[in-house]
């Protein structure tokens, strides 16, 4: 596991050693805003998981200057790769909450961003990876349906999103690792991704 990851490197430490964790430890907040300084409230066992990881990290900054830099990654879309896109095709029901927010990143930027936390990134500090533009689910899949001309959307399933709803702040990302975001929103992201369909 990490310990021991981190116990190979003591002698030898790299410059800059950045994880990838995810925004899912932040748990449920209602929709309200979040940034690094946020209590991690993730109860789901992956968001758990990835909290005693990050703990690791920083003790080990706390302990031994280990040079750990945290990255919690939003939502990734890009080629291949956008939430919903079969589904909304296929005319299925889209599952969980519509008014959940959505938190996502542009493969493109998130690219930018790592490399970014690996040479602008200060050791012992996390940094949350998201574009500037949360997003409500049914605004989100709304505007991919329209996209594709496949009209309503329709949700299915529990009135709460299981991950929880929260909206991520990036300030720390812009000012300290100087981002500057290709997508800034989904819109921008999904107008490239997604060719309208007048038909």
């Amino acid at each position: 596991g990490m310990s021991n990851l981190i116990s190979s490197m003591s002698d030898r430490p790299p410059q800059r050693f950045v994880y990838t964790s995810s925004t899912g430890v932040y748990g449920d907040y209602g929709g309200a805003w979040v940034d690094e300084s946020s209590p991690r409230r993730g109860t789901h066992p992956a968001g758990e998981r990835l909290i005693r990881t990050e703990d690791l990290l920083l003790s080990a900054f706390a302990k031994d200057c280990f040079p750990g830099v945290i990255a919690r990654l939003s939502g990734i879309y890009g080629p291949d790769r956008i939430p919903g896109l079969d589904r909304i095709r296929k005319k299925e029901p889209i599952p969980g909450s519509p008014d959940a927010f959505l938190n996502l990143i542009h493969l493109e930027d998130l690219i930018g961003s790592l490399i970014a936390c690996g040479s602008r990134g200060r050791a012992g500090e996390v940094y949350l990876i998201s574009d500037v533009h949360p997003v409500r689910r049914n605004e989100y899949y709304q505007f991919l349906a329209e996209r594709l001309n496949a009209g309503a959307v329709s949700f299915q399933g529990e009135a709460r999103e299981r991950s929880g709803s929260r909206r991520c702040r990036n300030q720390k990302m812009k000012e300290e690792l100087s981002v500057e975001l290709k997508y800034p929103s989904y819109r921008e992201g999904i107008e490239a991704l997604v060719p309208r369909n007048d038909g």
